[in-house]
């Protein structure tokens, strides 16, 4: 399996991108079992803390439930 490491901003992107967008087609291909995402403590909280701006969560109905469910390690 193939394991990767993506930056907080590609994650966030694909969240709130549209589906032609790169950044989508990456979280679509995780989704799909392509590979595997490798991440840190450290990273991990840079993205949750991200996703939790209000500039994110508002216009993108980020919720609190889906945060912590697509954030925990497999």
């Amino acid at each position: 399996m193939i394991r990767a490491i993506l930056d907080t901003n590609v994650i966030v992107q694909s969240v709130i991108s549209s589906a032609p967008a790169a950044s989508a087609r990456v979280l679509d291909a995780y989704f799909d079992g392509r590979f595997r995402i490798v991440y840190s403590p450290s990273t991990l909280d840079e993205l949750i803390d991200v996703l939790w701006l209000p500039s994110i969560r508002a216009p993108w109905d980020v919720a609190r439930r889906s945060v912590g469910v697509h954030c925990v390690a497999p």
